[in-house]
């Protein structure tokens, strides 16, 4: 195998990676979001923390959205 076949399998396996990550994410963010429409006897305190979470969470999906772009300019996909 070359550099190069090596660094694309590198990149697809990465790839597959940050796919599945941007997976569990949108998972979990639908999961908290479900428990806050579920949760009407849900706290103030424990709806910002949610609240805080979901945000997190997309924030840290947006970052795998924008690498997973990144990964396939470079493998031309």
């Amino acid at each position: 195998m070359t550099d190069n076949e090596t660094a694309n399998a590198d990149l697809r396996a990465e790839l597959e990676r940050v796919e599945t990550e941007i997976d569990e994410l949108g998972r979990n963010v639908r999961e908290v979001r479900g428990s806050m429409a579920d949760g009407g006897s849900m706290d103030p305190e424990d709806r910002a923390t949610a609240l805080t979470q979901v945000e997190e969470l997309e924030a840290v999906r947006t970052g795998l959205e924008r690498r997973r772009e990144t990964i396939r300019e470079q493998l031309g996909a």
